[in-house]
């Protein structure tokens, strides 16, 4: 049977299903969810799931049976008017309002999937396009200087190497000679230990000057009469 539906575009990308329900629908869902009912409630009298309609309302009320009645029609109605709406939801809609419950007026609400404005993006892929061009096109270059930098290199590291190995020579044979000149027993360091000596004599005699002079400073007027 179809189904009445007013169809509203809303924000955010979601659509509202506003559904009536045909009266015959609501009535059979009410004896379905009694019979349910009567399952799970102790009924004197009658065997479980065998009470009257009337009975069950009596004994839990209208109210429970129309909540029990509107769980599974509510799901029923949602397949019903997605189908009949040709609609494709991104994620589970949901049931927003009761609207009317006589007629029954079901209310939902479906996200659906997002729009992408492909422009943007084509745009945004151009430029990135170029600048990876560009960023190419500097490897290139870079992978060319380094690659003239390796050859030159080539060509100067076996002379600097070889002068490097010269100086290193040098420098050991200066610290040999330098090491045999202060060698213990040359005539060169008797010398320096003589002139170390007397230079270390003169410094004690100044030193002890001083101190006669600090103790008795008369001396400095008795050698100037």
């Amino acid at each position: 049977m179809t189904l009445n539906i007013e169809k509203h575009d809303l924000a955010e990308c979601q659509v509202q299903l506003t559904v009536e329900v045909p009266g015959d629908r609501i009535q059979g869902a009410m004896r379905s969810a009694a019979r349910r009912l009567s399952n799970k409630t102790r009924i004197p009298g009658f065997r479980p799931g065998k009470a009257p309609y009337d009975m069950v309302v009596r004994k839990v009320g209208e109210e429970a049976v129309f909540d029990e009645a509107l769980d599974n029609l509510g799901q029923d109605i949602y397949r019903e008017a997605l189908q009949q709406s040709e609609i494709e939801p991104y994620a589970p809609g949901s049931l927003e309002e009761l609207v009317t419950r006589d007629p029954l007026v079901l209310r939902y609400v479906i996200p659906l999937e997002p729009e992408v404005e492909l422009g943007d993006y084509a745009g945004l892929a151009q430029t990135l396009s170029a600048r990876i061009d560009r960023l190419a096109d500097r490897s290139e270059a870079a992978a060319a200087a380094l690659e003239r930098l390796a050859r030159h290199l080539d060509d100067k590291v076996d002379p600097l190497s070889a002068s490097a190995t010269a100086a290193l020579g040098q420098t050991e044979r200066t610290l040999a000679t330098a090491q045999g000149l202060l060698a213990k027993g040359s005539d060169l360091r008797v010398g320096i230990d003589q002139l170390l000596q007397s230079a270390t004599g003169a410094a004690k005699s100044l030193r002890n000057l001083a101190d006669y002079l600090e103790r008795h400073p008369e001396a400095l007027l008795q050698g100037k009469r």
